[in-house]
């Protein structure tokens, strides 16, 4: 074999795994070891973990790590056959799919990827876990295959993880519009039981900030509803002063000089919005006729607006 055969095969081989390969790959290919660990003394590769070598710019990707301790987990296999279908192929879950979502802040040092069978490995960077997944568990991140957030958190609650760093995870997933309680809740209930699953979102939603209380207070004391209120209270004394005016009425003109100084400031409208008898009526008004009052209802209306 010429020297140049086995650099275009690692070349070709690598072009389609995010510029990685692994031996057992490489060997299938007829490049022998000890050219590999030439090549690699050349400079030309660089070594990522045991078995698992990459081109010089691939070693520059924030997610090589990743990457490397992905394909380690089945190095036989190339990430075309494996990504065929990826929910029995071994998946990047629990801390490390948190990280890939950019949720939370759930620290790990080994990568976690779970399989659905018994999966062996003595790689020190690997954390296995054994679970049934579905195709719709899983999602891609930059071509790795990765569960979704909503199993992401239900596997970090099955796992023992602490509730208020899920909780954070959590109130991230849903800011981004990643997912929501609902589907985090479903996700729960089909690894512990509906009853289970209730417990553990009525611990989570409080500390994250998406309970029914938490929306509302967030709604009141949004910028966007304040200005609202205070534009709303200024149309209000403007109709009133237009339906008694008239050109020659000193009562209509008395209504309009009030109506130009009736503006509410910053303080007096979030005074008036933290009081419960002005946030009922507003909910009374906006929610209840269609009897939506619901914390999905209320994150939509924060997201409508911006707000969350």
């Amino acid at each position: 074999m010429s020297s140049a055969t086995p650099r275009s095969t690692i070349a070709t081989l690598a072009a389609g795994q995010w510029g990685l390969f692994s031996a057992a790959q490489a060997t299938s290919l007829g490049v022998t070891r000890m050219t590999l660990s030439r090549i690699v003394s050349s400079g030309e590769l660089v070594r990522v973990v045991h078995g698992v070598y990459a081109t010089p710019s691939a070693v520059m990707d924030a997610r090589v790590d990743t990457r490397a301790a992905w394909l380690a987990t089945d190095p036989s296999r190339t990430t075309d056959q494996r990504l065929a279908q990826p929910h029995l192929s071994g998946v990047i879950s629990h801390a490390s799919a948190a990280a890939l979502h950019q949720i939370g802040n759930i620290l790990d040092s080994r990568v976690d990827i779970t399989f659905p069978g018994r999966h062996q490995s003595r790689r020190i960077e690997v954390q296995l876990h054994r679970a049934e997944l579905r195709r719709d568990d899983v999602t891609h991140i930059d071509g790795l295959p990765v569960t979704t957030p909503e199993r992401t958190l239900a596997d970090l609650v099955v796992a023992g993880h602490d509730r208020e760093h899920i909780s954070q995870a959590l109130a991230d997933a849903v800011d981004q519009h990643l997912t929501s309680p609902e589907r985090v809740r479903s996700a729960l209930a089909r690894q512990i039981g509906d009853a289970a699953a209730d417990g553990v979102m009525d611990d989570l939603l409080p500390w994250a900030g998406l309970d029914q209380e938490s929306l509302v207070e967030r709604l009141f004391t949004s910028a966007v509803v304040q200005r609202a209120f205070a534009d709303a209270f200024a149309l209000g004394v403007e109709r009133f002063s237009k339906a008694v005016n008239s050109n020659d009425d000193p009562l209509g003109q008395e209504m309009t000089d009030r109506r130009q100084r009736s503006s509410m400031d910053a303080a007096t409208v979030a005074r008036t919005l933290a009081s419960p008898a002005v946030r009922d009526l507003v909910v009374n008004l906006v929610f209840k006729p269609t009897k939506d009052l619901t914390d999905d209802s209320l994150r939509r209306a924060l997201q409508t607006m911006q707000i969350a």
